[in-house]
């Protein structure tokens, strides 16, 4: 189930896939645009991931990486300038806390700056044929050109889990990076 509330409104906008079946079993409002906030990650993460030729190199924490997230008071997995991680350790913390940190960092060592990463995450929403998607950072900050559909999302979503290293790390409730800071999933599972 995907959902997207506003202030002081229950789920709104909602639509609830079986990727078993492959069918929508229920939808409200499925292409109505709204702001995306972490959501954004789902793309963010898969981009890196087809664009990492070995996720067990080792990059350093730039400046570039933790610029305006603490002013924007963006979630953060924690990563402290000049810190030695992996990609794997990145991807995990783009993922699991939502990590700014590690998706601007990201965005960096894969494009160089922020701005060359979104044309990567615009460029794969056009050919995924998500219509009602635009990306204006890689973080999901607040932000009129940062938005997408619950019925696109959930496009992306199908998307990136046909790939096994996303749907690991998707799936993961907790890790451990190389440089020892422990992660957990902000994600909330129905056990049922």
């Amino acid at each position: 189930v995907l959902g997207s509330r506003g202030l002081g409104d229950v789920y709104k906008r909602q639509i609830l896939y079986n990727m078993t079946t492959d069918e929508i079993l229920y939808e409200e409002n499925p292409d109505e645009q709204v702001a995306i906030a972490s959501l954004t990650k789902i793309m963010t993460t898969i981009i890196a991931i087809k664009n990492i030729d070995d996720i067990q190199k080792t990059v350093t924490i730039p400046e570039q990486g933790l610029a305006g997230l603490k002013e924007a008071n963006a979630s953060v997995a924690g990563f402290k300038l000049n810190d030695k991680v992996t990609y794997e350790d990145l991807l995990y913390g783009a993922l699991l806390p939502s990590g700014g940190d590690a998706t601007q960092t990201l965005a960096y060592y894969i494009a160089g700056s922020n701005e060359n990463f979104v044309k990567l995450m615009n460029e794969k929403a056009s050919k995924l044929n998500l219509k009602n998607t635009h990306f204006s950072d890689p973080t999901g900050l607040d932000d009129h050109n940062n938005y997408s559909t619950v019925r696109d999302v959930s496009t992306i979503l199908k998307y990136a889990l046909e790939n096994e290293t996303f749907k690991e790390i998707f799936t993961t409730q907790e890790y451990t990076t190389s440089n020892n800071l422990n992660l957990k999933s902000t994600l909330y599972y129905n056990t049922h």
